[in-house]
C-alpha cells in the first residue's frame, strides 16, 4: 500500500498530517493496563522504530517518510473523542485527564502534527527519520 502524502489545508494552505508513535500509544496502553489502539487518535500515519515519546523531541525539526519531508510542528493535544472506545463507540477511559494524571510531564498531548513541506510517496514499512538524529 502506498500513498502520495500532501496533508490536509490547516487554513494557511500547508499540508497538515498527524503522527503517531506505535511505542507510545504502546507505553500508554501498560500504564493503563488496557490494549489501546492507535485509531483512537485519529493518526494519518502511525509509525515504529524509535522510543515512546521521542516523537516530541521532534517539534521544530524536520523528518522525511518515504518520499516525503515535514516539519513537526506541535505535539497533539487530545481532545473528549478520545474518550470513546472506536471498536464499541461507548464511552470508556478519559484519555486526556489519564495522559495528565500518568504523564504529567507531557500533558494531555499524544502525537504530534507536521506540515508537509515536500510532497511525495510514503508506502507501507518506510522508515521515519529526524534529520540530525
Amino acid at each position: 500500500y502506498q500513498r502520495r502524502v500532501h496533508g490536509n489545508t490547516d487554513g494557511d494552505g500547508f499540508g497538515v498530517i498527524h503522527l503517531q508513535n506505535a511505542a507510545t500509544v504502546a507505553d500508554v496502553s501498560r500504564r493503563l493496563g488496557k490494549s489501546l489502539d492507535p485509531i483512537r487518535f485519529r493518526p494519518n500515519i502511525v509509525f515504529d522504530g524509535i522510543a515512546p515519546w521521542q516523537e516530541f523531541a521532534w517539534v521544530g525539526k524536520h523528518i522525511t517518510i518515504g518520499g516525503a519531508r515535514m516539519q513537526v510542528v506541535c505535539r497533539t493535544i487530545r481532545c473528549p473523542a478520545t474518550t470513546v472506545d472506536p471498536e464499541t463507540a461507548m464511552f470508556d477511559l478519559d484519555v486526556p485527564a489519564l495522559l495528565k494524571k500518568h504523564y504529567p510531564q507531557h500533558g494531555p498531548f499524544l502525537g504530534v502534527y507536521a506540515r508537509v513541506v515536500a510532497e511525495g510517496v510514503v508506502n507501507v514499512g518506510d522508515g521515519i527519520q529526524c534529520e540530525g538524529e
